[in-house]
């Protein structure tokens, strides 16, 4: 099958991913359903932060050339969509816990993100000091979903499809639980 030949696609599970995969399938023009059991989910309590270093050596995150343009248009987009504020930018200040992650900071990091600074003023010890990485920021997700939640059952998008053409699970952790996926799990 096609993916033009898809009528109608069951999403199942409405966190982090199955809210923005849900949404930019229907802005694609798809027939959606999503369905989600309202459980505990770790994206309710999850930080929202985004970083364009990650790990001890402070190195460019993953397809960071293609995914923070996306990222800085798609939240503030989604907001406006939503009528909402949820995503903000932040710089945060990263301590380094010994001499040779301060160097390799220095040698290896994007000078375009990082910023040596004083951290002196931290509440906990510093001797290595510590810089600014900036690019990042923060989405308040519980908001986003809560909204993305909204707007799904108001364009009718909310519930189930008797017979779907596709069915794509969106449950995170919670799949390795569910009985519908009993035959699919690794041994």
């Amino acid at each position: 099958m096609s993916v033009t030949a898809l009528d109608k696609i069951q999403l199942i599970g409405h966190g982090l991913a199955g809210a923005i995969l849900a949404e930019t399938l229907s802005e694609a023009g798809f027939r959606i359903q999503v369905t989600d059991d309202g459980g505990p989910a770790s994206s309710r309590v999850a930080a929202g932060l985004y970083t364009p270093l990650t790990g001890r050596r402070m190195i460019p995150s993953w397809e960071l050339d293609q995914a923070l343009p996306r990222v800085r248009q798609f939240y503030p987009d989604l907001e406006k969509t939503l009528g909402l504020s949820f995503h903000h930018t932040l710089d945060t200040i990263r301590i380094f816990k010994d001499e040779d992650q301060r160097n390799e900071a220095r040698n290896r990091a994007p000078k375009e993100f990082l910023r040596f600074c004083d951290v002196s003023h931290v509440p906990f010890h510093s001797p290595f000091g510590g810089a600014m990485v900036s690019g990042g920021g923060w989405v308040d997700l519980p908001i986003m979903l809560d909204g993305l939640t909204q707007r799904r059952k108001q364009k009718q998008e909310w519930g189930t499809w008797e017979n779907p053409d596709l069915i794509l699970w969106c449950q995170g952790a919670a799949a390795a639980t569910d009985p519908l996926m009993e035959g699919m799990r690794m041994a």
